[in-house]
């Protein structure tokens, strides 16, 4: 499976968050690769994740959503439906404002 990466923590027990071209983000513990969590969005996904200030996982579908997930146990936390897919990684800016490209 393609997958594409987004460390979440500096730590040696951080995570590594990889969304892959299944349709899943998942979360693999850093110091051994262990899956900790899956969260299943509704098509491919094909860019990378983001992490917003407050640690909070973001991460766009080919479905057209949003997602953000909690990394502590890839609990769903609030969605974005764009109504075309996205692509594209998105950028977070200093506010907290999310951008992505959408087709």
């Amino acid at each position: 499976r393609r997958v594409r990466l987004e460390i979440t923590d500096a730590q040696s027990k951080g995570l590594v968050a990889a969304g892959a071209f299944d349709g899943f983000l998942y979360a693999l513990r850093q110091s051994d690769g262990e899956e900790l969590w899956s969260y299943g969005a509704r098509d491919h996904i094909y860019a990378s994740p983001a992490q917003a200030e407050d640690g909070t996982i973001i991460q766009p579908s080919a479905d057209g959503t949003i997602y953000a997930i909690d990394p502590a146990d890839g609990s769903f936390v609030w969605g974005y439906d764009t109504g075309e897919p996205i692509r594209s990684s998105p950028a977070i800016d200093g506010d907290g404002n999310i951008y992505v490209g959408s087709g």
